[in-house]
């Protein structure tokens, strides 16, 4: 009976604070209304999370873990005989949808209202990885696929992953209805895949 007391409040404080930090951003957040609107005093808030920046990371910690799946989990896989992208196409306009979908008002405050935060650099963190990752996908097509052209600039692939946030910040600030948002993916999707094919074959 205690622990399903406690489970309770934790939802009602989650709740609560999701609310707010999506209204007011992670530095301008109270947590005083906060615990008001979740109907407990200000100390309970604090005997189940240490401190604000705690609770933030609850709020964000699904779509963290979906970022972490898409950008840190993703494994480049070179066919046999040709570098084919339509498996890659569909896979990532999939993602960027469902993840747009699942997670707006969180991507939202991720990217423009985490100042103060322990998060304040996750996107920044994000673009490295991704550099560093397609760094090592193009020495091993230059290993396995010498007949493609390879040396791309590692300034370039950084600001590949820049452009794929900064297309997941204009999606999640303009209110696009399911299809108007499956529709711009797949043309962003398919015109970077063009881009790359052509660099490829330089």
């Amino acid at each position: 009976m205690v622990q399903v007391l406690k489970e309770q409040i934790d939802k009602k404080i989650v709740a609560a604070a999701r609310t707010e930090f999506i209204a007011m951003g992670f530095k301008n957040a109270s947590m005083r209304t906060i615990a008001k609107n979740a109907d407990v005093p200000l100390s309970s808030i604090y005997s189940y999370y240490k401190s604000k920046n705690e609770l933030y990371l609850t709020i964000l910690a699904p779509v963290i873990s979906y970022l972490d799946a898409f950008i840190i989990g993703r494994e480049a896989q070179v066919p046999e005989n040709d570098i084919d992208l339509n498996s890659w196409h569909q896979w990532a306009a999939h993602t960027i949808v469902e993840l747009a979908k699942r997670y707006r008002d969180e991507l939202n405050l991720l990217i423009f209202k985490s100042y103060g935060s322990s998060l304040e650099k996750k996107c920044e963190e994000y673009i490295d990885i991704y550099t560093k990752r397609s760094v090592e996908f193009m020495k091993m097509i230059g290993k396995t696929r010498p007949q493609f052209h390879s040396d791309i600039s590692e300034f370039f692939l950084h600001a590949t992953g820049a452009q794929i946030f900064a297309i997941i910040g204009e999606i999640v600030t303009h209110k696009l209805k399911d299809e108007e948002l499956e529709k711009f993916v797949n043309e962003y999707v398919t015109f970077t895949i063009g881009g790359w094919m052509n660099l490829f074959n330089t």
